[in-house]
């Protein structure tokens, strides 16, 4: 992506040297969540959900116009400000499925079997559920106490933990051009047509999870170990069409309002569990859903310099029609379809400029 925001700085600044134009600076704070899925594709059940949250992100936008005739030409890029930045937690959900697909609940190790028999039947009667014992397969003569999920469990949480969560890059381009059906001291309007690019990636660090023993209320707690567990990344290239409308208040004071939407964007992801050998999972999709909103306020110093605030809200609704090339503990790779989803949602307030050569 660094050649691209090398090529864009380019850009901009022949243009603006060449043909004049307006030039755009603002400091956004971002905020929203990333949502990465897994899914058993046999039966379609969702097992996981990790939401990786987007929190006080500050990003810096540059933007270049230049208008020919009824025609406006716009690039924008924006990335985040700073490497490694703290971003709330990722909050990471797993269900039961079948009682085929799931795996037990171990509540006890490093049992010997009288050890373990005791344990299961006083736990048995506490929790109100029944319990197993089992041989440690890697154990040698040690043995588990464990609860064995059922049929009537399918779709109980099984698992929950939150992790410190860290931006490691966000980097967005958005590449469009408006048509202007109306143009006067007062309206604008121009439907539009454009190319968007956006890339999130995080990493977290292993927190306290709990595993759920379903029915009981109760759940057996894991201590974190606080090292970098988890690295997720998402890419998103989307070609839209889009509105943008304009009114001018009074000569000092400007409105304007831009939608975009898309069925057409394709995404991949990239999952790698550090703590887990080889395990990594290569996610392909296409036909996603995009929506965006911006709404800007603008205060007009003089002819050439004005002050700006922008909301913006932008949604890739959730797509679990996969293409996955994944990778086991133990470096197997399969190409499985319908293993896994994604979603995307940010809400961005920035403050900034514009100057007109």
């Amino acid at each position: 992506m660094k050649k691209y925001l090398a090529i864009m700085t380019l850009i901009l600044s022949a243009t603006v040297y060449a043909n004049g134009g307006k030039v755009s600076a603002d400091i956004q704070n971002l905020n929203g969540k990333a949502g990465e899925y897994v899914y058993i594709p046999t039966n379609g059940d969702k097992i996981s959900y990790l939401k990786w949250e987007i929190k006080n992100v500050p990003m810096l936008n540059l933007g270049y116009d230049y208008e020919y005739n009824n025609w406006e030409f716009s690039i924008r890029g924006r990335k985040n400000i700073g490497n490694s930045i703290r971003s709330g937690y990722m909050k990471d959900y797993d269900w039961f499925s079948t009682a085929e697909e799931s795996e037990p609940v171990v509540l006890r190790t490093g049992l010997t079997e009288k050890e373990a028999k005791a344990v299961a039947e006083e736990k048995s009667k506490v929790l109100g559920v029944k319990l197993d014992v089992k041989k440690d397969e890697d154990g040698g003569d040690q043995y588990v106490v464990q609860y064995t999920p059922k049929e009537k469990d399918r779709g109980e949480l099984s698992n929950f933990s939150k992790n410190k969560n860290y931006v490691k890059s966000i980097i967005g381009l958005d590449l469009t051009a408006k048509y202007y059906l109306k143009k006067d001291d007062k309206y604008k309007i121009a439907p539009m047509v454009g190319l968007n690019y956006d890339k999130f990636e995080f990493y977290a660090l292993g927190g306290d999870q709990k595993n759920f023993i379903p029915g009981t209320g109760s759940y057996l707690l894991i201590s974190g170990d606080g090292n970098k567990g988890i690295t997720y990344k998402q890419r998103f290239m989307t070609p839209y069409l889009g509105m943008y409308f304009d009114y001018t208040i009074n000569s000092n004071w400007e409105v304007n309002l831009l939608l975009k939407g898309s069925a057409w964007g394709r995404a991949r992801a990239k999952d790698r569990h550090l703590e887990r050998g080889k395990m990594e999972s290569f996610e392909k999709y296409k036909s996603i859903k995009y929506l965006s909103s911006n709404i800007a306020i603008k205060y007009h110093w003089n002819e050439s310099f004005t002050l700006k605030y922008e909301i913006e809200l932008a949604k890739y609704f959730k797509n679990k029609k996969s293409n996955v090339r994944h990778t086991d503990e133990d470096g197997k790779v399969e190409n499985i379809k319908n293993l896994s989803g994604i979603s995307n949602k940010t809400i961005a307030s920035s403050l900034g400029f514009e100057y007109k050569f």
